[in-house]
């Protein structure tokens, strides 16, 4: 359980850093001036730091464990709930039709 918490809190912490755009180095369709050495490490240093913290809360509290998988695995499912109900919207909307 405590490297599924791991894995799920390394992930969650880069795919804010990627929201962020601190990991545009690793993006080959962003452009130059995005691209910051810096930020890229600093967002790989600040996800190992998350997940030391969350391994030790994991000893402290185990309940903590179980909770945290939950809201990783509800929050991707909210993901795949709103791309299917867009899915399901975009079937009925006629071909070449723009919102204008």
């Amino acid at each position: 359980m405590r490297l599924l918490v791991s894995i799920a809190t390394f992930i969650i912490v880069l795919g804010i850093c990627f929201k962020l755009n601190w990991l545009a180095l690793f993006d080959p369709t962003e452009p130059d001036e995005n691209k910051s050495v810096f930020l890229a490490f600093s967002s790989i240093t600040l996800a190992i730091i998350a997940v030391t913290i969350i391994n030790y809360l994991f000893k402290k509290f185990l309940r903590l464990a179980p909770t945290f998988i939950g809201f990783c695995a509800g929050f991707w499912f909210s993901i795949y709930l709103i791309a299917a109900i867009n899915g399901l919207g975009g079937m009925f909307v006629p071909a070449g039709a723009t919102g204008s």
